[in-house]
C-alpha cells in the first residue's frame, strides 16, 4: 500500500456500516440508509458520534447504536 493510500486511510478512521434506516430528527443529524458506510467518526458520548455518510458526503450527529464497526 502506497504512503498516500495509507494517509487518506488513516485519516478516515474506522469505518461503521449502517445497519438500519435513519431519518434525521434534528438540524445537526444526517439521514442515512440500511448499509451506508460511515467514515471520519468521533464520539460525542455513549449514544452518539459525529460522521460522514460516504454516499451523500453529509457531515453530522448519528445515533450510535444504528451503525457497527466494519472488519
Amino acid at each position: 500500500m502506497s504512503d498516500r493510500c495509507l494517509t487518506v486511510l488513516l485519516l478516515q478512521g474506522p469505518q461503521y456500516c449502517a445497519i438500519y434506516d435513519y431519518d434525521a430528527q434534528d438540524d445537526d443529524e444526517v439521514s442515512f440508509v440500511e448499509n451506508d458506510i460511515i467514515t471520519n467518526c468521533q464520539t460525542v458520548d455513549e449514544g452518539w458520534v459525529i460522521g460522514v455518510v460516504q454516499r451523500t458526503n453529509q457531515k453530522g450527529m448519528i445515533p450510535s447504536n444504528y451503525i457497527e464497526l466494519m472488519d
